[in-house]
């Protein structure tokens, strides 16, 4: 289990669209999924990541001071309003990486009651899209999202980038595009319009990833793979992890892959992840449902 949740701790959303880009909705929704779990909503779509959830408070200084405690908002912000959101509190907050903002956080805080708050969430790492931003957010607070983009917490199969892939049972969904198969391997992707968007996604997921205070980085190199049929370059990242092989239940050595590729016309971003005491060497069962090593 301990296992498990430091694979998850090292995942997170990416990168948008350029500003000032058209929305395409049925574009957009083709490269969304949807998943609830355990009352909260979580959405990721063109490298954002969106989530809603409930919280016992009320939009006053009482409450407001709960909602900056629970997602680490700085103490002395004050909430903003929109003109497309009228009825929302609003709060930025962001996370710097050697001086340089990689993930702005939004809030966008709604009473839904006398004693609720309805909180949606946005992530994205560098450059964010404003449009598309509130695009998703109001798509989640109407409930707009088409079917399709649904999936339950129960895996059977995935869809990955427009293909279904049989996994059975034993798989488990850490966030929307993000499945995790206990000593199996575990992966999170991203789809987009541009491969500028995919390639701003990886390099920022690697500063996030290194950044970890529980991982070190030992060894950085590249490697040839077939991808969902495609040959390209992986960038592969061995990194330790900081806590005893005990603790975690077996290997404390992480092998990450990191890829963009084109595939059946949308650009995919994809992290790749295993303990390497999963593969013998070569690839888990997971990572071998997309990708093998070139020859």
């Amino acid at each position: 289990m301990m296992r498990e949740l430091i694979l998850a701790f090292l995942t997170v959303g990416a990168v948008v669209l350029l500003p000032g880009q058209n929305i395409d909705s049925n574009a957009i929704y083709s490269h969304t999924q949807l998943i609830q779990n355990g009352g909260i909503t979580f959405v990721e779509s063109e490298g954002y990541d969106v989530a809603r959830e409930y919280i016992y408070a009320q939009l006053d200084k009482k409450g407001l001071k709960k909602i900056k405690r629970r997602f680490k908002i700085p103490k002395d912000q004050e909430p903003t309003i929109s003109e497309e959101f009228p009825k929302a509190q609003i709060f930025r907050a962001y996370e710097e990486i050697d001086g340089e903002r990689v993930i702005q956080r939004t809030y966008y805080c709604y009473e839904s009651g006398p004693l609720l708050v309805e909180i949606i969430g946005t992530a994205a790492i560098s450059g964010p899209d404003q449009a598309l931003e509130e695009f998703l957010v109001k798509s989640l607070k109407q409930e707009t999202f088409p079917e399709y983009v649904h999936s339950t917490m129960f895996v059977d199969s995935i869809n990955f980038a427009g293909r279904y892939i049989q996994l059975g049972s034993a798989c488990s969904w850490r966030g929307a595009h993000n499945l995790q198969c206990p000593n199996r391997g575990q992966m999170n992707w991203s789809e987009f319009s541009s491969p500028e968007r995919a390639e701003e996604m990886i390099l920022n997921q690697q500063k996030v990833t290194r950044s970890r205070h529980l991982v070190s980085a030992s060894e950085i190199d590249t490697v040839r793979i077939i991808f969902e049929g495609q040959e390209t370059v992986a960038t592969r990242n061995k990194l330790k992890v900081k806590l005893p092989k005990l603790l975690i239940g077996g290997s404390n050595v992480l092998i990450v892959y990191y890829v963009i590729c084109e595939v059946r016309g949308r650009y995919v971003a994809c992290v790749l992840s295993h303990y390497d005491d999963e593969a013998d060497g070569g690839l888990p069962p997971l990572l071998r449902e997309v990708m093998e090593f070139a020859k």
